[in-house]
């Protein structure tokens, strides 16, 4: 019964953090729509809580959490939600389903594998995930279907300003909602001692973040917008941007304000599981961008089974007894 107030506060901050997420996203998303409405700018809208929570977990010295929830969310946008969305509305498009930027998901994977090696992040680590990001904008400005408006900009356009306003509210909501989500994963954490942050992460912080793109791509889908283009940037600007700034964060924290010699770690089961299966989705997304997969039913929900596998597995390895 002692245990019973602290994981009621627990909960009641994740039920807030939820909320303010998802409002500064839609927030966010209805700014950059009126302005220019992409694939591109949607990931951006759709990634910003992803960022919030990963940057406040780092700079509140929870790097298991910033760790995990970089990785976790992208299995799960390439996994769960692409394949959810698939199943409703399959992918039979030829020109959709070749995409170059899909490719770049397998060569970022295999890096975090290598850097796994190591058990932390270090600086010249976040310099090669960036390096990577500078050649996948590259890539993608290659790639029209990113760059060009799927829908008109909505009518009665908003002044920049006030444009301008909604984005700091948003990114001020997001900022609350990210740590009332640390603040939850702690209460949480310390309560139930069989559920580590890492796993709390992959269990709980990453569908919360990822399960409101469900619907945003579905109804995108049936607009015959691109919306599997989105997931697929999302998962790069986690590893390609959101990693190294997480990194340089950590390693500028510990040198002037901690003082101490704290290595950002890279936790031994996101290596072994969520960075193998990323794996695995990016050789499948490959196969994508060159046009020889197409995403149809099945294959839509094979993803989602890889995703109820990958918390399955997850849970039976994480919970400590």
């Amino acid at each position: 019964m002692d245990g019973l107030p602290q994981l009621s506060t627990g909960t009641l901050l994740m039920a807030a953090a939820a909320g303010a997420l998802y409002v500064a996203s839609r927030v966010m998303l209805g700014v950059l729509k009126q302005w220019h409405d992409t694939p591109s700018s949607r990931a951006i809208a759709q990634w910003l809580p992803i960022a919030l929570v990963t940057l406040v977990a780092a700079v509140m010295r929870m790097p298991e959490l910033a760790v995990g929830v970089i990785f976790a969310t992208s299995l799960a946008c390439l996994t769960l939600v692409l394949g959810i969305v698939g199943i409703y509305q399959p992918f039979f498009d030829t020109n959709e389903t070749r995409r170059p930027l899909w490719g770049m998901v397998l060569p970022l994977s295999l890096i975090a594998l290598i850097c796994g090696f190591a058990g932390e992040f270090k600086l010249l680590h976040g310099v090669i995930f960036l390096f990577q990001g500078i050649v996948i904008f590259f890539v993608a400005r290659q790639d029209e279907s990113l760059s060009q408006p799927h829908l008109p900009a909505e009518p009665g356009r908003k002044h920049p300003a006030l444009r301008g306003i909604e984005i700091v509210l948003a990114v001020l909501l997001g900022g609350l909602g990210a740590w009332a989500t640390t603040r939850g994963v702690t209460e949480l954490s310390g309560n139930a001692q069989a559920f580590t942050p890492g796993l709390l992460a992959s269990l709980l912080v990453s569908p919360l973040l990822v399960l409101p793109m469900i619907g945003g791509a579905s109804s995108n889908r049936e607009a015959g917008e691109d919306a599997t283009s989105t997931l697929v940037i999302i998962a790069l600007l986690n590893l390609c941007l959101l990693l190294p700034l997480t990194i340089f964060t950590w390693l500028a924290m510990r040198h002037w304000w901690w003082a101490a010699d704290v290595r950002l770690p890279f936790p031994m089961p996101v290596w072994r599981l969520d960075t193998v299966l990323l794996i695995v989705t990016g050789f499948a997304l490959l196969g994508v961008s060159r046009g020889s997969v197409r995403l149809g039913t099945r294959e839509g929900a094979v993803l989602v089974l890889a995703y109820g596998l990958y918390v399955f597995t997850a849970a039976l390895t994480g919970i400590r007894v």
